[in-house]
């Protein structure tokens, strides 16, 4: 049952991978290593450190902390908050597409936002953004 759930994780990762990356002309393989099982694949449910650092890879966010912990550009392309600061607006990268080559809109973040906030959903950090 290990074997064949991190090979399943390992095909999806790759799959995902290849969906956005450029191939080269020379064919090469692409080995990763997890300590522990993923605990699932809906990023908004999952706790387990294993199961977060594969989505990571599968799902790209609107924006990514770097090793400096600066917020930098992911999804969106720039971030603005209002005057008051009790909004924030997120400017999307017309560039960003779904694997099968759909554009990323606002209304898939929306969407996605709504589900976190939806009880039945059960997400882990629903608590997070019940202020939106």
């Amino acid at each position: 049952m290990v074997h064949l759930t991190g090979r399943l994780l390992s095909g999806i990762t790759l799959a995902a991978m290849l969906g956005i990356a450029t191939v080269s002309t020379q064919a090469a393989t692409l080995h990763m290593a997890w300590s522990q099982d993923a605990t699932g694949l809906d990023p908004h449910k999952q706790t387990a450190f294993s199961s977060l650092r594969l989505l990571e890879l599968i799902y790209e966010p609107l924006v990514r902390v770097d090793a400096s912990l600066q917020i930098i550009p992911a999804i969106a392309t720039s971030w603005e908050f209002s005057k008051d600061g009790k909004e924030l607006t997120f400017k999307l990268d017309p560039k960003a597409k779904f694997q099968g080559g759909t554009a990323v809109t606002s209304a898939d973040v929306k969407a996605s936002f709504e589900r976190i906030l939806d009880e039945k959903t059960g997400a882990a950090a629903r608590a997070n953004f019940l202020s939106i």
